[in-house]
């Protein structure tokens, strides 16, 4: 039973989603885990948590009863091999471990592992728990097929670089012009624009081409067909997306990624409501006396999908409560409140005035 769960479990559990370090940790955890699930021919007499359901005769992978009951998903007529998999005792190990982890138990104390560091640890338990106990998927707005090409800008650099328009440069920094340009000013009035120009091509930014196929007011499905070079992506990614005919950038971040047969890449993108402002960020304090300003974004509240006020800055910078810089046409600072989302090159989290 444990060895016929842990396919289930992975399956359902939307492993797209998991980057290499998820992977591992999960398929460790299932190794324990398994042995936890009860699989009957018969529905469960009092669940917990309605059960998966599962059916050795047809050519589909576990789903949950309620689910099919509620015609999210049409479900197949139960029949001599349909299995039923318990997963109560799981359930409750996953929600026993999570409250522990609040209160200050170590991963590893719970057995969960060294290489388990917090909050990754608990953010990967509660989306298990929510895949596999209760169903819960936040997919409910309605899809549209779609077709055409989209430019994709794949990290902070490169987005802030093609949604501002321009070289990203350092506020207030004031460099000395050369002969040349003093040349050029005396000759044409203003400086040569051809070293912008080149900007892109010294840093390696460039725009991706993939192709649409379906979109929602939550995201979008696109595929970047084989043979199309390409920025490495992984779930969690930061990427902007101009579909054609669209006059801005939408922001989203990979939410789950699949190799197909043909060699093509296909990604799921939650887009990231608002419309964003580029700006200079940088954090205060007397550690941070020497940073420089680096790329980041300022997104405004969008009421109607209840998202507030955030800042898009790069990973490692949220701690509530910290202090930033932020310069447009001029400087002004915010304070950190909560994390919103966490990928592997930015975070997103909501702040206040100073």
């Amino acid at each position: 039973m444990a060895v016929y769960g842990q396919p289930v479990l992975v399956t359902i559990g939307s492993y797209n989603e998991w980057n290499a370090r998820q992977s591992a940790m999960t398929l460790r955890w299932l190794e324990r885990w398994s042995t936890k699930l009860a699989i009957t021919a018969t529905p469960p007499p009092a669940p917990v948590k309605p059960p998966v359901l599962t059916d050795t005769d047809s050519e589909r992978g576990g789903f949950r009863i309620a689910e099919a009951a509620a015609g999210a998903a049409p479900a197949p007529a139960p029949g001599a091999g349909a299995r039923y998999i318990d997963i109560g005792d799981l359930s409750l190990s996953i929600k026993n471990r999570v409250i522990l982890l609040r209160k200050g138990e170590t991963p590893a104390h719970l057995g969960l592992g060294d290489d388990c560091v917090m909050p990754h640890c608990e953010q990967q338990l509660i989306a298990l728990y929510q895949h596999w106990c209760d169903g819960r998927v936040d997919r409910n707005a309605a899809r549209r097929p779609a077709s055409g090409d989209a430019l994709i800008a794949v990290g902070l650099e490169v987005m802030h670089y093609y949604l501002s328009g321009k070289p990203f440069k350092q506020p207030g920094e004031v460099k000395e012009l050369t002969s040349k340009q003093r040349q050029e000013i005396a000759t044409f009035g203003r400086l040569a624009t051809r070293d912008e120009d080149e900007y892109s091509q010294i840093h390696g930014y460039a725009m991706e081409q993939w192709q649409m196929r379906d979109e929602s007011l939550a995201g979008m499905r696109i595929v970047r067909p084989k043979g199309v070079r390409g920025q490495r992506i992984a779930a969690g990614t930061l990427m902007a997306a101009r579909p054609t005919g669209a006059k801005m950038f939408m922001l989203g971040s990979v939410r789950w990624v699949q190799w197909l047969t043909d060699d093509a890449i296909m990604a799921g993108v939650r887009a990231i409501p608002g419309t964003p402002m580029p700006v200079a960020l940088r954090p205060t304090g007397v550690n941070a006396l020497n940073e420089k300003f680096q790329q980041g974004f300022l997104i405004p509240a969008v009421d109607a999908v209840k998202s507030p006020d955030s800042v898009l800055m790069p990973a490692g910078w949220f701690k509530a409560g910290r202090v930033v810089e932020v310069y447009a046409d001029k400087p002004w600072r915010i304070t950190l409140v909560d994390l919103i989302e966490r990928g592997p090159d930015f975070e997103r989290c909501t702040y206040g005035g100073v």
